[in-house]
């Protein structure tokens, strides 16, 4: 069975020099934008929580609005993993035309038991969750490295990113409640199978 929350990245085997070297001045106004956009999806989900507890539904705006919100969380942090030299755009509505795309199927109804058990996965999952940002933390740079002296993305070091940032998305998905989905532990090539 397929995991609810997709993550893909085109791969785009040149990279321009020019902006991998200003990536983190380029990327302030969106770090800007994703904190004040953050707040309000703080509260909106911490509101949906509570409606989820009793009622066993998620708000459909109020899981669209977060949706959003994690996906343009998601295509800012594809932009800074060089995993793409195309600008995110200011908002997270889905477009195909982005290199790096988020989709998570909207589950009709949630089950009121894993909702309870979500605070034990995250406690399980966080240990992961700290490997995957040391993996983040050692690619990121190398991967800048390896772009401004070559003007090329290793793909090995891609597809791993890709992977890293697939589970911190469905991680990211499930601890916000818009699936009751854990991640796969082993996500490095032994994903789920169709």
């Amino acid at each position: 069975m397929a995991h609810p929350v997709e993550l893909d990245c085109s791969y785009e085997e040149t990279a321009d020099r020019l902006r991998v070297f200003f990536r983190f001045l380029l990327v302030i106004p969106h770090l800007i934008f994703l904190g004040i956009y953050g707040i309000p999806a703080f509260f909106v989900e911490a509101i949906a929580m509570l409606v989820l507890l009793f009622s066993a539904k998620y708000p459909e705006k109020m899981w669209n609005y977060v949706l959003r919100y994690l996906r343009f969380d998601i295509r800012v942090s594809g932009y800074i993993m060089f995993l793409t030299d195309e600008y995110p755009p200011f908002n997270g509505n889905e477009e195909e035309s982005y290199p790096v795309t988020f989709y998570i199927d909207r589950p009709d109804k949630w089950c009121w038991f894993k909702f309870i058990l979500r605070i034990f996965g995250f406690v399980i999952m966080l240990p992961i969750c700290m490997l995957v940002l040391l993996v983040l933390t050692i690619l990121t740079p190398t991967q800048m490295g390896i772009a401004f002296y070559s003007g090329k993305r290793d793909a090995t070091a891609f597809e791993l990113q890709v992977k890293c940032l697939r589970f911190m998305a469905r991680y990211a998905a499930f601890v916000m409640c818009l699936t009751d989905e854990l991640p796969a532990v082993l996500f490095f090539g032994l994903e789920e199978v169709d």
